[in-house]
């Protein structure tokens, strides 16, 4: 635990983290990539939280890869990356790479709400969102329960 409560596992200046431009403007020694929000609950019911990250990677005109990374706090106070996920399972995703929309915690569950195309959607427009649930067991992320996928607002 820091002065203010669990310790993050990334800080200015020394980050294996990235974060947002937003960010960088506060911190102007963290690179662009990470979204401002680090979400903290305890995943693995170990009492410690763990950290989940959204992390953007943007290429080229108009690529992206968006990853959620699970980090926690080793017994040497060092950041642990403990599992990361790139995609959802290829049997919920459309004709086109999805990509983050949000993530929470809910009752223990880490949720991930990612963008769904239908076949006749542009790139530029998903209609729909493909919510899927998250348990953190022996330091690895496992798929729970049946995907959730409504329209888009």
């Amino acid at each position: 635990m820091g002065p203010t409560g669990p310790r993050t596992p990334s800080r200015c200046g020394r980050s294996t983290l990235t974060t947002s431009p937003s960010c960088s403007t506060r911190c102007p020694s963290r690179p662009p990539g990470v979204d401002d929000t680090v979400v903290y609950a305890d995943l693995d019911g170990d009492g410690s939280d763990e950290a989940v990250v959204h992390a953007l990677c943007t290429y080229g005109a108009n690529g992206a890869q968006d990853t959620i990374q699970v980090w926690a706090v080793n017994a040497d106070d060092e950041p642990v990356l403990l599992d990361s996920l790139s995609e959802p399972p290829a049997r919920v995703t459309g004709p086109l790479p999805p990509a983050v929309k949000s993530i929470k915690v809910d009752d223990g569950d880490l949720v991930v709400t990612w963008t769904h195309y239908k076949n006749d959607d542009p790139n530029c427009c998903p209609s729909q969102l493909t919510a899927l649930r998250y348990q953190l067991d022996d330091d690895s992320l496992k798929q729970v329960g049946r995907p959730a996928t409504s329209d888009a607002e």
